[in-house]
């Protein structure tokens, strides 16, 4: 999925597009990935997730959870980073 990180103003035009194209794709992988998560945890949540292994489990999806949304974020970062070099160069003429 992702990589370490670039610096956008290091990036020719077109690798800039793919990169951003790159980012794009694996933001929804990961979106699709909460939601699955999302549905899980409400399942159990509706289930009442009382005897052990349900609330280990529940514990195991809200974990998986927020290191998918802490991901999210960061890529959401990254493609605002790409943006403002895109815009940054138009705005150069």
């Amino acid at each position: 999925m992702t990589t370490t990180p670039v610096d956008p103003a290091s990036l020719h035009y077109g690798e800039l597009e793919l990169e951003l194209e790159r980012l794009r794709a694996d933001e929804r992988l990961l979106s699709r990935r909460r939601e699955q998560l999302h549905k899980r945890i409400e399942f159990l949540k509706g289930g009442g997730a009382n005897d052990d292994a349900s609330k280990e489990l529940l514990a195991s999806i809200e974990g998986e959870e927020s290191y998918v949304s802490k991901s999210r974020h960061d890529i959401h970062r990254r493609i605002d980073l790409l943006r403002a070099e895109q815009l940054r160069r138009q705005n150069e003429g």
